[in-house]
């Protein structure tokens, strides 16, 4: 079973792609100040790429650009709890990034009893700000980054911050990407060696 971790986030995305040319993407959805994201905000994105560098990779550059922003939104969601919000409204927020797997994974671990009552107890409200830091595997229908989150947590007996990094797993569905997986970055998927 996948091990989902919960985190608040506020998302700047960066995503290079080495070899001669690069490919930077920062989603900017609703922010004053660059690279500060809320996830329940609308997205855009800017681009800049070296020659020919399309053609290099099995996915065009719009491709790679949406599911960047996806990944953001779905992480910036995932992470964004609190104590007092019933997990029905926290999946709305999900569910529409997620395949139906991770989604009904999502739904299982959301009304988890003991952790529920934890942060009630504590009052407890995350928030958190992540990157892209890598591409791990670029596939033509599917992609996983590796995203750098620090997390603040907010508790009636005081403030800590967290540094955590995920695995996110995306899938094109044909039309669209999906996320279909998010773990610890250490345990997390590879990609696709074969």
């Amino acid at each position: 079973m996948t091990r989902h971790w919960p985190m608040g986030l506020a998302v700047a995305a960066s995503l290079v792609v080495g070899a001669g040319g690069a490919l930077a993407v920062r989603e900017a959805f609703g922010s004053d100040r660059a690279g500060q994201h809320r996830p329940a905000a609308g997205g855009s994105a800017a681009a800049g790429t070296g020659a020919g560098l399309d053609r290099l990779l099995p996915a065009t550059e719009a491709q790679l650009r949406s599911a960047t922003a996806l990944a953001c939104r779905f992480v910036a969601a995932y992470g964004t709890y609190r104590f007092d919000e019933d997990p029905k409204t926290y999946l709305r927020r999900l569910t529409p990034m997620a395949s139906p797997e991770l989604a009904a994974e999502l739904r299982r671990g959301a009304a988890t009893p003991g952790i529920l009552e934890q942060r009630r107890a504590d009052h407890e409200v995350g928030t958190a700000l992540a990157t892209v830091s890598a591409a791990r595997s670029v596939q033509k229908s599917s992609l996983v980054y590796v995203i750098t989150a620090a997390q603040r947590l907010d508790t009636i007996s005081g403030t800590r911050t967290q540094t955590m990094q995920y695995a996110v797993t995306l899938t094109y569905t044909g039309k669209s990407w999906l996320v279909s997986g998010v773990t610890p970055a250490d345990l997390g998927q590879q990609g696709d060696m074969g």
